[in-house]
């Protein structure tokens, strides 16, 4: 195959800062993040239509506080809405051979990511201190991924648009 790919990314950033105090911080940003776009080389079996990736990119908005205590402990939260265009996703397929297990990396259409994660230490003396983290994310989908690779891993996937692929729109991203 031949094909080109254009990297032509402009990935912004802008953070808002207010300290009402000098224990509090709050603070909100807006985000846009990018990944290179590239070839599919993996494949042996490779089509046209599956052999460019594009670039992935991604639009963030956090909103948290840092809050800091005497004696050192501390507390911080965020919450976050992250929506992704064209994210690259990585899927291993079982080989013909029934024994290899190449990667193909595509482009689903479009995902989202929103949640709270939160960290925190109580400094008891100043040789122990506890720690606490923790993260809740009620949603991690892809949005709209009409022709991913079908893997067989539990989870049942209608078929996709082209023969052979699956429908996961609506379906928790992976590890999330």
């Amino acid at each position: 195959f031949s094909a080109e790919v254009e990297n032509d990314l402009w990935d912004p950033s802008i953070v808002l800062q207010y300290r009402p105090t000098s224990n509090i911080m709050l603070y909100a940003s807006y985000q846009h993040g990018s990944k290179s776009g590239g070839f599919q080389g993996a494949i042996s079996n490779a089509e046209a239509f599956s052999f460019v990736i594009l670039p992935e990119k991604a639009e963030s908005y956090e909103v948290g506080a840092k809050l800091s205590f005497a004696g050192g402990s501390y507390f911080n939260i965020t919450g976050f809405h992250t929506t992704y265009k064209d994210l690259q996703v990585s899927t291993a397929i079982l080989g013909l051979d029934g024994l290899s297990a190449p990667f193909f990396v595509g482009n689903a259409a479009t995902a989202r990511v929103i949640g709270v994660e939160f960290d925190s230490v109580v400094r008891i003396t100043p040789q122990f201190d506890l720690s606490f983290n923790g993260a809740w994310n009620p949603e991690a989908k892809f949005t709209s991924f009409r022709n991913a690779p079908c893997h067989d891993d539990g989870v049942f996937a209608p078929p996709g648009d082209r023969p052979g692929s699956c429908n996961v729109s609506g379906l928790r991203l992976p590890y999330s």
